[in-house]
């Protein structure tokens, strides 16, 4: 194991890395940081504290050091058109990348001492998915939803986190107090806080379901639409119905008909 700590530098390193944008990534002494740098943090020293040396901060021969054995990637080299960074500000996805070993080929004999140093941490990251919330949006009617907008106050998304095809969304959020926008069609803006606890120790992140109220419906009947349904002697008559700000066009059957009797009776009342 000795040979192994001095042989092998250890570095577990986060994004955001690489390439800074004007979407929420800013300089912080030396960092590219992003609008979820704790949670990246987090996770990275979840795996680092939990591995046998990592922590440690061991280098290798043409690296600095690393505290805690963790680093931002920006701060150890910037890089241009990296995957972390796509994926990071167009998928939502969390990237982080391990430097197992100084030797990129490590002899076969020495892979065994390789898992055991890192088994403990990958169940410890794997478990980290329990962080934050999750859970459904629905609609004014109860249903589920897809690509309603969830947004987190003060972690702005160059791509907001959408719902998927059965409405679920999912926010890696530390503990605390968070308050949460969402927003979809034709609905009224949803604005709550919620204590997210920290539910890997739960095994379970937050549940919690937002649900949507519907944009009240305005029925405007304006003249013009009363003109047209005069001139029709019988028959149905499309009146223009205008609903959250887009028109529809319903059939209003028994109307029409009473504005042709209407027409029609007209000149022998008078």
């Amino acid at each position: 194991m000795d040979r192994q700590r001095t042989t092998y530098g250890n570095v577990f390193y986060f994004t955001m890395d690489r390439l800074r944008t004007k979407y929420g990534s800013e300089l912080v002494g030396g960092a590219s940081v992003t609008p979820d740098g704790d949670v990246f943090l987090h996770l990275a020293k979840v795996y680092s504290l939990s591995h046998a040396s990592m922590h440690r901060g061991n280098v290798c021969s043409d690296s600095g050091p690393f505290p805690d054995g963790v680093t931002n990637g920006y701060r150890w080299y910037p890089l241009a058109g990296g995957m972390q960074d796509y994926n990071y500000l167009k998928a939502q996805c969390l990237e982080l990348t391990l430097e197992l070993s100084c030797c990129k080929f490590p002899p076969a004999g020495e892979l065994p001492a390789l898992w055991t140093d890192n088994r403990k941490s990958l169940l410890a990251f794997i478990q980290q998915v329990h962080l934050g919330v999750k859970g459904r949006v629905l609609n004014g009617s109860g249903a589920p939803v897809q690509d309603a907008v969830v947004e987190v106050k003060g972690r702005k998304n160059m791509s907001p986190f959408k719902t998927n095809q059965h409405g679920e969304y999912y926010r890696l959020l530390l503990p605390g107090n968070y308050t949460f926008t969402v927003t979809y069609p034709d609905h009224e803006v949803l604005t709550e806080t919620l204590d997210v606890p920290h539910g890997p120790d739960q095994y379970s992140a937050m549940k919690h379901d937002f649900l949507l109220r519907q944009t009240p419906a305005t029925t405007s009947l304006t003249s013009a639409n009363l003109d047209s349904a005069n001139a029709t002697s019988a028959g149905s008559q499309d009146v223009n119905l205008e609903v959250g700000g887009a028109s529809a066009r319903p059939t209003w059957t028994g109307l029409s008909v009473a504005l042709g009797l209407v027409a029609a009776l007209g000149p022998l009342i008078g």
